[in-house]
């Protein structure tokens, strides 16, 4: 991938075959900003990147629709490393965890 920035999402991501965007692994799907009230949460589509409050219920509905492109595992992990270093994470993946969005089948095309 000659001439592409890798500091950007983008930059970084590879399309995979038939299952929509593929995302390399070390490009973090969650971002914190401004202490855990904000996210910047990736696009499953690879389009852009969804800035949204972590207390909102379109915080949810992006990562649910991450789940739903095969990545709830990785969105697990993520929230864990968040929440380990800040409660204002840890609320937010305890509410993650109550909606059930990451609760989804393994493969479910």
């Amino acid at each position: 991938m000659a001439g592409v920035n890798k500091n950007s999402s983008r930059g970084s991501a590879v399309r995979g075959g038939g299952k929509g965007h593929q995302f390399s692994s070390d490009v973090r799907l969650i971002q914190s900003l401004g202490g855990g009230r904000f996210a910047r949460v990736a696009d499953p589509n690879g389009r852009s990147n969804h800035h949204v409050q972590t207390e909102s219920d379109a915080f949810v509905e992006a990562l649910a629709a991450l789940a739903q492109a095969g990545m709830a595992d990785r969105l697990g992990k993520e929230l864990n490393d968040l929440a380990s270093g800040s409660p204002e994470w840890s609320q937010a993946r305890e509410r993650v965890r109550g909606s059930g969005v990451l609760n989804v089948e393994a493969g479910g095309e």
